[in-house]
């Protein structure tokens, strides 16, 4: 049998096509409306979403929805459903063949076999499906401009290399969500995230603790922080949409792990309690999961499916300012295991 790193190589090599190295831009600015669709000299590339729904009933919905391509050739779909009230998360993790993709460049237009993302004048559309009778279908509607990451939109990877990243902070969502057997009628807020560069991600090396959190004082925050697999830190990012839509980058925070659970499925232990430090601000966030359970496990093979298990889920967020005001919100969260629960915050 091939070993784990043998793998890699061959999905690297398969998705550079033919073992030609892939080709990636360098543009100087991220262009809008032009840099929501595809990269094709991009190695990898994916459009993320979270979104914060609610029916009418008071039933409350998280969701994750991301579309993967590595090179030409290698396509998946994630797409992830947290029913909060009734305490069920059901997800689904697909490889989609290159036949049942279609894509725009200069222009968000995205579909993976069923998913389907694109823009026109009304807005963002999302069409998802978990599975048979569990589906989205929204209409996200932007509140407040972009938010370039790292004010230049280009960060520096742990694999070496770097990425484009700009998140959509603040999009107005409505729409339906389809689950156990119902159809209802839901708004919110959701996040858009699009990230692309000459970068692939194995989940063995350097991972991540990521956050979008949307507050009822008009700020959002995206964060993130590179570690290892012990967890200790190697860089930490914390971008802030300020309610006129300009953008803040602070990299001095303090992250503290408060709370685990242990997947049932993997044995990996998860955070599902974060406390996060701004002490320059004199601000402090407070977040914890609605469910436990928001493991995105694989569970066949290498090369079936070689994106790394992890955990992403819909959080309850508080923002405490200088003034010790408490200010709600709500957050998503996407980190990897630990084999136990140890290791710096």
């Amino acid at each position: 049998m091939a070993s784990p790193g043998a793998l890699e190589a061959r999905v690297r090599r398969l998705a550079e096509g033919s073992g030609v190295p892939a080709v990636t831009s360098n543009p100087t600015e991220i262009r809008f409306p032009e840099d929501g669709g595809i990269h094709r000299l991009s190695l990898t590339e994916w459009w993320y979403l979270n979104g914060h729904l609610e029916a009418g009933s008071g039933t409350r919905f998280g969701y994750e929805f991301t579309m993967f391509r590595v090179g030409p050739l290698l396509h998946w779909i994630h797409v992830a459903l947290t029913d909060e009230s009734g305490q069920h998360f059901d997800y689904l993790r697909a490889f989609v063949p290159v036949r049942d993709v279609q894509t725009r460049t200069g222009q968000l237009d995205v579909r993976f076999g069923q998913q389907h993302l694109w823009q026109d004048v009304d807005g963002i559309h999302l069409q998802g499906q978990v599975r048979d009778g569990m589906a989205l279908d929204l209409t996200l509607r932007p509140r407040k401009q972009p938010l370039i990451i790292n004010g230049d939109g280009k960060i520096d990877m742990p694999e070496g290399a770097y990425s484009w990243y700009y998140s959509l902070p603040r999009l107005e969502a409505e729409g339906r969500v389809m689950s156990r057997g119902r159809t209802l009628p839901v708004r919110g807020l959701s996040w858009l995230d699009h990230q692309w560069g000459p970068f692939v991600v194995t989940g063995r090396g350097a991972l991540w603790d990521w956050f979008s959190m949307q507050f009822e004082d008009a700020t959002e925050y995206n964060v993130f922080g590179f570690r290892s697999q012990r967890g200790a830190p190697i860089a930490r990012y914390l971008n802030e949409s300020h309610p006129d839509g300009r953008g803040e980058l602070t990299t001095g925070y303090r992250m503290t792990r408060l709370g685990w659970w242990q997947s049932p499925r993997t044995g990996l232990y998860y955070t599902t309690r974060w406390r996060i430090d701004r002490p320059e601000r004199g601000e402090s966030f407070e977040l914890e999961a609605s469910n436990a359970d928001q493991e995105l496990a694989t569970l066949v093979p290498f090369l079936q499916d070689p994106l790394p298990t992890y955990w992403e889920g819909r959080m309850r967020a508080v923002k405490i300012d200088r003034s010790g005001r408490r200010i709600p919100g709500v957050g998503y969260c996407e980190h990897f295991g630990f084999a136990r629960p140890e290791g710096p915050s």
